[in-house]
């Protein structure tokens, strides 16, 4: 992972683990409500500790089986470790059933952009936006889409609907919240973050390189060989970034990093 200047560790995570420990203190009276546990859950998922959230979030929905924020926290959990068609094939059901939400909108659109399918991932986001016109990531996840698809015109009036909203697209915040979901191990959201990052004007070879390093954390090692190759053939020094990076150990074992030796 490059970090382009900023100091490592960004997270202070003893200071994360207090803040949870105190919420958990003070709130043990309510360990009878599903929110106690959800809110618990959120608290472990934000700091990547997915075996204690998923537990947590069992527990919420045990307690209330329509807790809608619970289901898609699960849903994010899947996410996060890769596991996208999983993911989607949960969530169909409470996108049938909550299909006025916009926030049920864009996660689904997610899941079926992790899943390759472009279409429906853009159909889901118009659907999004049409409830919520100012709906910032939805924008940038379609923004994304068009880079990926090649159409410039597309990226060009969404990049005008973001400056006329006064959304915030400064690619600096977006490079600095792919290192935060890094560090707390959120693969999934880095990825979009750095793809946002991308896409807005920071350094593309960089985000790029980041991404192909969270690529390798949920598996996708094809994908991180397709995105090293086309890094590496405009610019060679990436090739020393891979050969010595603790992130890409494993991917380093298969012979798909094998061919990148011979570009």
């Amino acid at each position: 992972m490059l970090y382009a200047g900023y100091n490592r560790p960004i997270l202070n995570k003893d200071q994360s683990a207090k803040i949870r420990e105190q919420f958990i203190a003070s709130c043990e009276m309510h360990k009878d409500f599903a929110d106690y546990n959800y809110q618990i859950a959120k608290l472990y998922f934000n700091d990547g500790n997915f075996s204690i959230a998923h537990e947590h979030v069992e527990k919420a929905l045990q307690k209330n089986p329509e807790y809608l924020l619970a289901h898609m926290l699960r849903t994010k959990l899947h996410i996060e470790n890769g596991e996208f068609i999983q993911a989607y094939h949960d969530f169909t059901h409470l996108r049938q059933q909550y299909d006025t939400y916009a926030d049920v909108m864009y996660l689904n659109a997610l899941l079926l952009y992790f899943n390759n399918n472009y279409i429906e991932a853009l159909n889901e986001i118009r659907r999004a936006l049409e409830i919520n016109t100012i709906y910032h990531d939805a924008y940038l996840l379609e923004l994304i889409i068009y880079y990926e698809v090649g159409r410039l015109k597309e990226m060009y009036q969404i990049r005008k609907q973001l400056s006329m909203n006064e959304i915030n697209n400064v690619p600096e915040q977006y490079f600095y919240n792919g290192l935060l979901a890094y560090e707390r191990c959120h693969w999934a959201s880095g990825i979009i973050s750095f793809e946002s990052a991308s896409v807005l004007g920071y350094d593309a070879l960089m985000c790029n390189y980041n991404i192909a390093c969270l690529y390798a954390f949920l598996r996708k090692l094809h994908k991180t060989q397709d995105i090293l190759k086309k890094i590496i053939s405009k610019k060679q020094e990436f090739m020393s970034h891979v050969q010595c990076d603790s992130d890409f150990a494993e991917f380093r074992k298969t012979d798909l990093y094998s061919s990148l030796e011979i570009i």
